[in-house]
């Protein structure tokens, strides 16, 4: 599921902020405790493609109200987007 989002996000134009496919990403980032472990598991390529697009995302200026957005909580409680942000960049890390 999450490489069929980045995948879509890839071919999407437009900004992060505007995209469901962000959103859907972000949601499967902040629900799923496992998801840093399977992405580390996955095959390297895909790794890669999921880190840049992670990269992708961690790199908008809107990152922090796409957070707020999708995650009702993350606005009154900072822990929530802090969280959701580290765990973003540290997927993404091997594509910075």
């Amino acid at each position: 599921m999450l490489a069929l989002e980045c995948s879509a996000l890839s071919a999407a134009a437009g900004s992060v902020f505007d995209s469901e496919h962000a959103e859907r990403i972000l949601l499967l980032l902040a629900g799923r405790a496992e998801i840093e472990r399977e992405v580390a598991a996955a095959p390297p390529e895909l790794r890669a493609f999921v880190a840049a697009t992670f990269a992708r995302i961690a790199q908008s200026d809107s990152l922090q109200l796409l957070i707020e957005r999708i995650i009702p909580d993350a606005a009154t409680l900072p822990e929530i987007a802090a969280r959701v942000t580290a765990k973003l960049r540290r997927i993404a890390a091997p594509a910075c």
